[in-house]
Order: C-alpha cells, then sequence, then structure tokens
C-alpha cells in the first residue's frame, strides 16, 4: 500500500485538497477488488486516473487497455461491466467479449467517456459485492480489470448506509480544474517543463502576470485545456520565461482588444485561427455557464441560431450537461 502511494504521489501534480488526499484514495481503490467507476467533467484527466490505478495496482505490467462505450454493443458492454457471462449473449457480443479478454490479458480495461450507460446499470456497478472472491482470483468476467470513466450524473444510492458506503468506495470522483485553482500553477510548470524535454528546448519558467491570468480563467476545458495553452505557449516562446504575450488572447484582459495593443500581441508570434478558436470557445461556454446549460437560452445569449450552436458545441468538443449543475441564472 505503501509503496502504490508513493507511486501515485510522484505522477499526481498539486497542491490542492483534492490533490493531498487523492493518493491514498487511488492507492487503495488499486489493491483492491471489483470494478471502479471514474466521474468527472470532460478534460479533468479520467483517463490519468485510470492509468494510476493501472499502475498502482497488482498487475502493472500487464495490458492497458482503452475502449469506446461504442465500440462494445450494449449487450457486450453490460456483460462485461456486471461480471455477467452466466446470461447468454448474442454471438456477436460474446465475440466481442473473448476478443477483449484476449486483448487485455488480465490487465486493465478502461472503458472511457460514457454518458449513455443506464442508471440501474451503474447502481449494479457501484454495489457490485466481491466480497466473496479473493482478490487474486477476481479479474472481472474476461479476466481483466474494469474501470469505467463517465460524464454525466451518477446515481442516487441512498437507501442504505451500507450500500451508500459500498458505492463510495467504489467511485472516484476527479473535480473540475475551478475547484481546484491551486493546482494551476504547478500543473503549467510541469506541463511547460515535461514539453521542453520533449522536444530539447531550454527550461521554460511562468511570469507572474501568467500565473495570474492563470489562475483568474474558468478553464471549461479543464486539465486538457490548459495542458494545451501551456504547451501552445511554450512552442511559440523563446527562453527563459513565458510571457504574458505568449498568452491566448482570450487570457490577456480585454484591454488586448484595444486599439494600440496588437502590436504586443504579435511580439511572440501569433496563431490567428487557434487564438479566434478559443475565444470563441470560452465566449460559449460564459453563455452555457450563465444558462445553466439551456443550449436555447444561450443560444439567444449568443445570437445564433441552436442548430449554429450545436455545431459549435461539436466542433470544439463542449458538452453542455456539464453545466447544467453549476450554472446561473440570465441576468
Amino acid at each position: 500500500m505503501d509503496v502504490a502511494v508513493s507511486l501515485v504521489r510522484q505522477r499526481l501534480v498539486g497542491a490542492s485538497r483534492w490533490a493531498g488526499a487523492a493518493p491514498a484514495l487511488i492507492a487503495a481503490r488499486a489493491s483492491s477488488v471489483g470494478p471502479v467507476v471514474i466521474h468527472g467533467e470532460p478534460g479533468t484527466g479520467k483517463r490519468f486516473i485510470a492509468r494510476l490505478l493501472h499502475d498502482a495496482g497488482p498487475w502493472p505490467s500487464r495490458p492497458f487497455v482503452e475502449v469506446a462505450p461504442d465500440d462494445l454493443s450494449d449487450s457486450a458492454l453490460v456483460a462485461l461491466l456486471l461480471d455477467d457471462t452466466a446470461t447468454v449473449l448474442p454471438i456477436t457480443a460474446r465475440a466481442e467479449i473473448e476478443q477483449l479478454a484476449s486483448r487485455a490479458a488480465g490487465g486493465t480495461v478502461y472503458v472511457s467517456g460514457s454518458n449513455t450507460i443506464a442508471h440501474d446499470v451503474l447502481d449494479r456497478v457501484l454495489l457490485f459485492d466481491a466480497s466473496s472472491r479473493p482478490s487474486h482470483e477476481y479479474r472481472s468476467a474476461i479476466g481483466a480489470r474494469v474501470i469505467l470513466g463517465i460524464e454525466g450524473s451518477i446515481p442516487r444510492i441512498v437507501e442504505y448506509p451500507s450500500q451508500r458506503s459500498q458505492a463510495v468506495s467504489a467511485l472516484l470522483r476527479v473535480p473540475p480544474l475551478r475547484e481546484r485553482p491551486e493546482d494551476i500553477e504547478l500543473l503549467a510548470e510541469h506541463f511547460a517543463s515535461d514539453l521542453c524535454l520533449r522536444l530539447d528546448k531550454e527550461p521554460r519558467t511562468l511570469a507572474p502576470a501568467v500565473v495570474t491570468a492563470l489562475r483568474s480563467y474558468d478553464w471549461p476545458g479543464n486539465v486538457a485545456e490548459l495542458r494545451r495553452t501551456i504547451e501552445h505557449m511554450v512552442r511559440r516562446s523563446g527562453p527563459p520565461v513565458l510571457e504574458a504575450a505568449h498568452l491566448p488572447v482570450h487570457l490577456r484582459g480585454q484591454s488586448t482588444w484595444l486599439g494600440g495593443q496588437a502590436d504586443a500581441m504579435l511580439d511572440g508570434g501569433l496563431d490567428l485561427h487557434a487564438e479566434v478558436q478559443r475565444y470563441e470557445r470560452s465566449l460559449i461556454s460564459a453563455a452555457l455557464e450563465r444558462c445553466g446549460g439551456v443550449q436555447t437560452r444561450a443560444a439567444e445569449l449568443l445570437g445564433l441560431k441552436i442548430s449554429t450552436l450545436n455545431s459549435k458545441l461539436s466542433a470544439h468538443g463542449i458538452d453542455a450537461r456539464t453545466f447544467k449543475v453549476r450554472g446561473r441564472r440570465v441576468r
């Protein structure tokens, strides 16, 4: 257990309360039996946590296989999640299960990015009882550990305290970046250092103005968006410091849109298409935030047809449902 905690601490970057508590939680789930459900918004790092569970578990040298829910038929997916091969499956579903078992070879199967799994199935996954099976024997129906990443809502398992406790032990929530601003600077430094190392570039530090701008932003795309932003800044900068001029336009404040600021914006080079896309994504996310994820109202705020907004949501990879739990009324 101590070795697993140490491994997770070495790889998990952050100074927030969640980052401090997560290594013990992840290590505990890595060493226990039964499936794990990782819940979080898009871009929060569910795959990264799934990989930590695999690497901190008892079979880190075995394969880590990632599949999307659409890669499996409904019957095969349910059989996989519920350890249910006693049920007679269609021939195609049985073939899918056997193929996945061969690929996983006793390691880990991560079912990523699912919003469509029925709540009754999730209930049964969260309440899976592996107490009757020795941990060295349990690796699910396909002989591998199963981890499920979801972005939608979680079922209400509240009928009995014992069930609630069991469900909590099977669930790992990854909070959005806006709930852990203490992690932003450390993550940004890590991403900059990692890319410089991979590209054989001189190291970059963050100017104080950059840190302030990063911490002031809401990060609707979470850690994935922060990584893309920092990597873009590193690629367009020279050593030794990432300056405010290297920030995407939408992170520099409204003053950069006024006349006389264009030269400063262009100092480090500018990818106009990328800047426009980032700004558009930020405005769409802000509108959804204000409207509580109601797309028709967000479209009105933005002066768009609902069909146009839906196209832009798809292009930017924005899931309007993630804004429903944190939205505000239109002012």
